[in-house]
């Protein structure tokens, strides 16, 4: 049974839906002067009220870079900073890919401090961002996380009471505040610390949360559901995964059950580093809409 105490969830951005690290910002920096990214880093954790600041919205984008040029040596102009600033992002397919699954119960929203350049360089563009209801960024907003207030705008947005609303984010600090608050929240270890919260709390029906196995004896990728099968058959050889039909019954329909399997088999390509042939149109369709996995498709 699903717990619909909760109408509302509440992700956070950095460190949950996407991974990001500043090695990447340095790498760059450091073929342009050696050291110097570490040299960047260094005056830039010794002045993150800097940071904070344009977070908020209190420092302009003209300001911030001149600062950050200033750290630099400019060495570098303020496009290049801004481009190499923001190619940090990487995404965490499992944790988006529980989006859609999400979405049938409950609204979904974003909650992240984080700032106008990393927005249109980064990550703006990203389709997963259209599964949210509503997406609260702090530089927007005007106020940053643990700060009360970022907390209330997405109440004010979604209309629901505080106690309906369930937060996941990487920093304890920011879950507590919104506990505090009257939320509930998860701090974010891992897919599988997630996976069993949702489990704990029922966020998604037990029928979600059975196994996906790989019987590779009859080829498919099969779950068990109270005796009813949901199951994605392929045919793989040494370099492709083919994955050509899969079947929910009319009962377990509705459920996310047939996308739980379908993420499982290209999960199973990409650590075997199998090419994936979408023959089945279900799973053709899914990968038109998470194109986090085409970089394996054939």
């Amino acid at each position: 049974m699903i717990n619909k105490k909760y109408s509302a969830i509440v992700f956070d951005l950095g460190q949950v839906l996407v991974s990001f690290d500043y090695k990447y910002f340095v790498e760059k920096v450091n073929k342009h002067k050696a050291g110097i990214g570490e040299q960047f880093l260094e005056l830039y954790k010794n002045n993150y009220d800097v940071h904070r600041d344009f977070e908020k919205g209190m420092i302009s984008e003209k300001d911030f870079i001149g600062q950050m040029l200033k750290y630099l040596g400019h060495i570098i102009d303020g496009e290049t900073f801004c481009k190499y600033w923001s190619d940090i992002f990487s995404l965490n397919e499992n944790i988006i890919a529980l989006l859609p699954i999400l979405k049938k119960d409950y609204k979904l929203y974003l909650l992240s401090n984080t700032n106008s350049i990393h927005k249109r360089y980064g990550y703006e563009n990203y389709e997963f961002l259209k599964m949210f209801d509503g997406i609260f960024l702090s530089h927007e907003v005007g106020y940053i996380k643990p700060e009360e207030e970022i907390y209330r705008a997405v109440e004010k947005v979604s209309g629901f009471p505080s106690e309906e609303h369930i937060f996941i984010d990487d920093i304890k600090e920011y879950v507590d505040t919104a506990i505090n608050i009257g939320w509930d929240g998860i701090q974010f270890i891992g897919y599988d610390d997630l996976v069993m919260n949702f489990k704990s709390k029922k966020v998604w029906s037990n029928s979600y949360m059975t196994e996906v196995i790989n019987d590779k004896q009859g080829s498919r990728f099969v779950m068990d559901v109270e005796g009813d099968e949901v199951y994605l058959l392929y045919a793989e050889d040494k370099e492709t995964l083919d994955l050509y039909s899969t079947f929910t019954p009319t009962s377990l329909r509705g459920q996310g059950l047939a996308v739980k399997v379908v993420i499982a088999a290209l999960e199973y390509a990409k650590e075997n580093k199998l090419r994936v042939i979408p023959s089945c149109w279900y799973v053709k369709k899914f990968l038109e809409k998470h194109t986090e996995f085409q970089g394996s498709v054939k």
